[in-house]
């Protein structure tokens, strides 16, 4: 229950973060500028289809709308805190929403949000990034509850009187503390193979087998502790969670698999991806098999299975048939046109080659920085071909 219902609350207003608010002031003008001249640009431009050109202005209006509205709520918005009621400002009247106190649930903190939630459906939940938000929390905590806290004890007790994990209150909580204690290793041990995938995969094929290998022992830590390991609870959840330790490792085995090899053909690779996916869907599924008849939970449990396996899926494949291909590769030689870079959060450096081997296009082959800063156009470079230990044939650039 709430300390306090608040009584008399004298009102206050909260607006956007000042720093949001001067990203919508600084961008949206000038994206709906460049919206607004973009359908003049394209009806002047006698290449354009008619067809084209009257897509084109129904999406540039579209967001011209979008990113107009935008504005007018950073200028605009308000989160009133009255005598009895919150209140949500919008740019459009008809979007404002209240809440009496007295409907007021409680709320819940995420990272970048607070959600303030009712008592009964149909009533608007009130979400917001302001500024003075820590005055508004504090504010909330004295008065309502903070229903993730609430929902991790019940959780909690939910574990604790669970005669299934043993026959005291003491042997429950010791199984609960030993799976927390399981979760954190392998947690911790799939973020340090994922990094190691990432940044420095030496020893190679040890690198490759910690990818290979933590999701399988985390997979496995469910079937030791039965009932309370889950997968994909929330941060706040009483139940500890293994998903980290088959994230992390999966997303290393796919990047490193991106960044150091290329299959010759993809249609071979999908039946492969699709067994070992299946397979390890199926472990999480049946190891979580308790969650699968709680009311809440299957939706969750399953999606999140689903997408561990296929990530673990595609990395172990393809990282497995290239790491552990002990055949001698066939050297091609093929003559570099131009190299270019590609930045986002990582830059990627990329030669231009004419057709060799299998390969029977002009394409592009990923190399590093270095070499592909001492490559020019119009050198020659050598391509390893590989078989696959899988019989996925896979080649890189002898370096």
């Amino acid at each position: 229950m709430p300390l306090t219902l608040p009584q008399v609350v004298p009102t206050r207003e909260y607006r956007i973060a000042k720093g949001w608010r001067l990203l919508f002031f600084v961008l949206c003008p000038i994206i709906v500028a460049a919206f607004v001249w973009l359908p003049f640009d394209v009806w002047l431009d006698e290449k354009t289809s008619a067809t084209a050109a009257a897509v084109i202005t129904a999406m540039s209006l579209g967001l011209v709308a979008l990113f107009g509205y935008g504005l007018a709520a950073a200028l605009r918005y308000r989160l009133v805190v009255g005598p009895d009621r919150i209140t949500e400002r919008n740019a459009f009247p008809f979007r404002s929403k209240e809440l009496l106190f007295e409907d007021i649930k409680g709320f819940r903190v995420d990272q970048n949000y607070t959600f303030i939630e009712p008592r009964r459906k149909g009533l608007p939940k009130l979400s917001y990034v302001l500024e003075q938000f820590d005055e508004l929390q504090r504010w909330l905590y004295m008065h309502f509850n903070d229903l993730a806290a609430l929902q991790q004890q019940e959780e909690e007790q939910r574990i604790l009187a669970d005669d299934t994990l043993g026959s005291t209150t003491d042997e429950r909580a010791a199984k609960l503390a030993a799976a927390r204690k399981t979760a954190t290793i392998v947690n911790v041990a799939g973020g340090v193979a994922g990094a190691w995938l990432f940044l420095q995969p030496e020893p190679y094929r040890w690198a490759t087998a910690a990818g290979l290998l933590v999701p399988l022992a985390a997979a496995g830590t469910l079937w030791l502790h039965p009932g309370v390991l889950r997968l994909g609870d929330r941060k706040s959840s009483a139940y500890p969670s293994i998903s980290p330790a088959l994230i992390f490792p999966s997303l290393g085995l796919i990047l490193r698999s991106l960044f150091d090899q290329e299959l010759v053909r993809m249609a071979p690779l999908w039946p492969l991806v699709g067994v070992v996916a299946a397979l390890l869907a199926v472990a999480l599924l049946l190891g979580n098999r308790q969650t699968l008849r709680q009311r809440g939970t299957a939706l969750m449990t399953i999606s999140t299975a689903v997408f561990c396996a296929a990530l673990y899926g595609y990395g172990a494949t393809t990282m497995y048939n290239a790491a552990f291909d002990e055949a001698e590769p066939a050297v091609h030689l093929a003559k570099v046109l131009k190299k270019h870079k590609s930045s986002g959060r990582t830059t990627t450096y990329n030669l231009t080659v004419t057709p060799w081997g299998p390969i029977k296009k002009v394409e592009d082959v990923q190399v590093s920085r270095a070499y592909y800063e001492q490559t020019q156009p119009g050198d020659s470079v050598s391509i390893l071909l590989m078989s696959g230990r899988l019989d996925l044939p896979w080649y890189t650039v002898g370096e």
